[in-house]
């Protein structure tokens, strides 16, 4: 059994496009402590610490990038970049797998995914 929560988006009356999920919450708390987006300027960053690691991303209009990954012991960690908004941080463990996706839309917006096989 999984547990999925998204972060919110900055505004929360977007609608989501067809076949993904709607934000949940109010402060995007899933596992772990989640830090909220902080804008410097253009730019928004922030940390998220997940059963397999901690990740930091910082985005602007049109990219995301990933500002670290570090895996907690017994965990890798894989980077896939589906375009240059949309970026997925996994951590795997023997049992259990994180992952956080960040992309631009309409803003920044991160859904946190935790499972166990």
């Amino acid at each position: 059994m999984g547990l999925r929560k998204a972060a919110p988006l900055p505004t929360s009356t977007q609608s989501p496009q067809s076949g993904q999920s709607r934000p949940a919450g109010t402060g995007g708390q899933a596992a772990g402590q989640t830090e909220p987006w902080v804008r410097d300027g253009e730019t928004f960053k922030r940390s998220f610490h997940v059963a397999g690691g901690d990740v930091s991303f910082f985005t602007t209009k049109d990219q995301v990038q990933v500002a670290s990954s570090v895996a907690k012991p017994g965990y890798t960690v894989n980077v896939n970049r589906y375009a240059g908004d949309s970026v997925m941080v996994s951590f795997f463990g023997d049992r259990q797998t994180s992952r956080v996706w960040v992309r631009w839309w309409n803003g920044p917006y991160a859904e946190v995914t935790e499972s166990v096989s």
